[in-house]
């Protein structure tokens, strides 16, 4: 697929923009301020922030590589989400396994990692590259389900769309709780590929809910061909690859 220009791509973040305001009244910004990121976050959520996007535990790298996206209903914070830009080196389920491990030991954390995607399976293989880590995502409880249900679904082809803008990665990636891959939320947010138990911790830390992870993740193509649909005004389809 042809690659969006930068003009055709700061077109549809304004076309994205427009409708969540409009349909859902929620103004979005993006910053670098990690230490402004953590007093909105502790003002929606009262848990750990992961070390991955903690100022506490990183040094100026973080800002230089990571940016952070607040939305505001009424002038209030009701939504969160923070994207690190990584470039793993050697087969990513091991660059993956030391990048967790150094994270959370620098955060003061004792953790045991049991696998990450052993055997490493033909999928996995294959990531690399520029790959955008998505995570900390938050929503105000007030603004799920109900008549903005789709809030969730416009919000991240948005984010999509900025993250392009910024990095033009060759992956979206993250990782989350089986229960949530299972429900079916990550279609929802434009994740169409999923591997179950790619993570499974003996000692899990404090900001992982349960000991198997999930890893989700959307390719270049599968990026671009979205937002090439918003361009051409076409209806979105999360759910195909």
């Amino acid at each position: 697929m042809q690659e969006l220009d930068p003009l055709g791509i700061n077109q549809i973040v304004t076309r994205l923009h427009m409708q969540v305001v409009a349909v859902h009244g929620i103004e979005i910004a993006t910053s670098v301020d990690f230490d402004r990121f953590a007093t909105v976050r502790a003002q929606l959520r009262s848990d750990a922030i992961s070390p991955y996007f903690d100022p506490q535990h990183n040094g100026p790298e973080l800002s230089q590589s990571a940016f952070w996206i607040e939305g505001r209903k009424d002038g209030e914070p009701v939504y969160v989400e923070a994207y690190r830009l990584y470039q793993p080196t050697g087969p990513f389920n091991h660059w993956c396994r030391a990048w967790l491990m150094d994270a959370h030991t620098r955060a003061g954390e004792d953790v045991h990692i049991a696998s990450v995607s052993e055997p490493m399976s033909e999928p996995v293989s294959r990531l690399g590259g520029r790959m955008a880590y998505r995570g900390e995502l938050f929503m105000s409880p007030a603004l799920r389900g109900g008549p903005g249900s789709r809030l969730i679904n416009d919000i991240s082809l948005l984010h999509h769309a900025l993250v392009w803008g910024y990095w033009k990665p060759d992956y979206i990636w993250g990782l989350t709780t089986e229960n949530r891959a299972q429900r079916g939320m990550l279609r929802r947010i434009y994740y169409n590929h999923l591997e179950e138990g790619f993570i499974v911790w003996k000692r899990r830390p404090a900001c992982v809910e349960q000991n198997r992870e999930t890893l989700c993740y959307q390719p270049r193509h599968q990026i671009t061909r979205d937002l090439a649909a918003v361009s051409s005004g076409c209806q979105m389809s999360t759910g195909t690859s």
